[in-house]
């Protein structure tokens, strides 16, 4: 956000740096719907994609900000459809660009971590959503309401039925390749162990302008690991942790779904459900986000069935280990404020 990606503040730099070509705008679209747009020659906008860190776009009043009304934009939006709603067919040049019917129809689209939070909106009770990737979007369901705190890179995200949807992210993905300098290996439990005793650990952050921790500096403590695959096993455990703090900040409850790639670490999975005393479900190894643009298509489905959940381990090791690590990067983040 520091580097621009808020859409709010683009277009407003836009409007003011180039007044003139700004002053001919006919539509301003969000990604999804400039696909749709470009395949049917019908422009929209829809609320996921208005309502994820763009400040055009209030998630309390399911309505345009007041900045979209103060700069005179609101006319600039097309009229806001459901991420499903089906905005015609191909045009005639798509049609024949692609030998498709040219009734094929077309589906206005969704944000890409509300595609993987849509199957798990169904259902009752509360639960939380982890996308992980490059950056970890970590999303509560019917969770409990809490002060949300901005600087810790925490937002409201705007769910596909319109709910708002507490949101913290960090850069997993990112970091977890930095720490394992690109040679990732799957750790023995020999290696977790040594780990673990020794509370070989990595403080938060190597991106300090993101994530819960901003303005912490990332540092290996004690000592750093011996080898790959002890580096592999801390980094893992150092994402799961900070994850945990992710889930506190936005409130949220019940069982943890991890899509992605973090799905298939298994000491992430472990240290995770350790650390939050929940059950953690890996949801797929691969980004949810296909299946729920795929949902869009037909009637809403019920949460999809799930593997046994990973439980939170009871050896004493796994339980110090993350009450040490929370403790210690307490202690750094009260001393910087």
């Amino acid at each position: 956000l520091p580097g621009g990606l808020n859409l709010g503040s683009q277009l407003f730099w836009q409007a003011h740096a180039f007044p003139e070509a700004f002053a001919r705008v006919r539509h301003v679209l969000t990604l999804p719907q400039y696909w749709s747009f470009r395949l049917t020659n019908v422009a929209a906008s829809e609320a996921t994609s208005l309502g994820c860190h763009s400040d055009l776009w209030n998630p309390w009043t399911n309505d345009f900000s007041s900045l979209v009304n103060q700069m005179g934009w609101r006319g600039l939006f097309p009229p806001v459809r459901p991420a499903d709603a089906v905005l015609g067919g191909l045009s005639p040049r798509v049609a024949a660009a692609t030998g498709l019917p040219q009734e094929t129809p077309v589906i206005s689209g969704i944000h890409d971590s509300n595609a993987s939070l849509l199957p798990w909106l169904a259902g009752e009770g509360p639960r939380a959503v982890l996308s992980t990737g490059t950056w970890m979007i970590v999303m509560s369901v019917r969770g409990q309401a809490v002060p949300l705190d901005a600087r810790r890179d925490v937002l409201v995200n705007v769910n596909a039925h319109g709910g708002p949807t507490p949101t913290a992210r960090f850069m997993a993905g990112r970091e977890f390749d930095e720490l394992t300098q690109g040679r990732a290996v799957t750790p023995s439990p020999a290696n977790e162990r040594s780990v673990l005793a020794r509370q070989v650990m990595v403080m938060p952050s190597l991106h300090p302008d993101t994530g819960p921790f901003p303005g912490l500096r990332s540092e290996w403590t004690p000592v750093p690991p011996a080898n790959d695959a002890e580096r592999t096993a801390a980094a893992g455990f150092y994402a799961a942790l900070m994850a945990r703090e992710c889930l506190d900040l936005i409130g949220a409850e019940g069982e943890i779904m991890v899509e992605g790639p973090f799905g298939g670490n298994s000491g992430f999975l472990r240290m995770l459900a350790t650390a939050t005393g929940r059950p953690v479900v890996a949801a797929g190894h691969g980004a949810g986000t296909g299946l729920g643009a795929a949902i869009l298509s037909g009637a809403q489905m019920p949460p999809r069935s799930a593997p046994q959940p990973v439980l939170p381990e009871v050896d004493p090791l796994w339980i110090s280990y993350a009450a040490v690590w929370r403790s210690t990067v307490s202690a750094r983040w009260m001393a910087q404020r």
